[in-house]
């Protein structure tokens, strides 16, 4: 049974949820502003490229292909053994200052600076030499036969130098002996000197080593290489 007293409070109610409806619809929500575009940053310009000098023609030079030869000191000295060994058909002749022998590192630096440099008794002379037999097989190398008719070969080491032992000259002269005459291989190894190359009178003493490298010995280093691999016959200057 529905009470009459109750329709009133009814009746009033409609209006008023009518009224809160409206407002809500009024009701507008405020749009975000969205935020701000961060300012473009102009990204790093490559420096232009250095303009490059013009290539310039290198002059004709009258060399004799059957004279070239080789020289070096320390890394170089090893340079010009490898180079000797590998192309003899092009190289007539190698002087070494502080060098040792043909494939030393066998392709490592760290057996490079710890045995061919400070630790030659560990050079195995014989496997060397067995592995340079077998390059020269495989074409790898030139043939052994055109390494012992080629040009000569000094070995210069100072009895002081603490960087690339005496000994590994000791073991390159052994494994210049395997494939070359006697008479192709000249040795200096009783200067006095310390690790550099060897002048009459410029550089540091004799017995020190360090810049630059250059050991004044009373021994003319450079006079002595360019005797030895230059024929006589050439007309090799004298020292002024």
């Amino acid at each position: 049974v529905l009470s009459l007293s109750t329709l009133p409070l009814q009746a009033d109610a409609a209006p008023k949820r009518a009224a809160r409806k409206a407002t809500r619809s009024k009701t507008t929500t405020a749009p975000i502003p969205a935020a701000p575009a961060p300012a473009a940053s102009a990204s790093p310009q490559p420096s232009p490229s250095p303009r490059l000098a013009p290539a310039v023609a290198l002059p004709a030079l009258s060399l004799d292909p059957q004279s070239v030869t080789v020289s070096g000191i320390s890394s170089g000295a090893f340079m010009a053994v490898q180079l000797q060994v590998a192309r003899s058909s092009m190289i007539h002749g190698a002087a070494t200052v502080a060098g040792g022998p043909f494939y030393c590192a066998k392709g490592s630096a760290d057996t490079a600076q710890r045995d061919c440099m400070g630790n030659p008794d560990a050079i195995k002379v014989p496997e060397l030499i067995a592995s340079t037999r077998e390059f020269a097989a495989k074409s790898q190398i030139d043939s052994l036969e055109t390494l012992h008719s080629r040009g000569n070969i000094l070995i210069i080491q100072g009895t002081l130098d603490t960087v690339v032992k005496p000994v590994t000259a000791a073991k390159l002269e052994s494994y210049f002996a395997e494939f070359l005459p006697e008479e192709k291989i000249q040795v200096k190894a009783d200067l006095p000197s310390g690790h550099g190359f060897p002048t009459l009178d410029f550089g540091i003493s004799c017995e020190n080593q360090g810049k630059p490298w250059l050991n004044r010995c009373n021994w003319d280093g450079a006079g002595a290489i360019l005797a030895s691999l230059i024929p006589t016959e050439s007309g090799l200057a004298p020292r002024a």
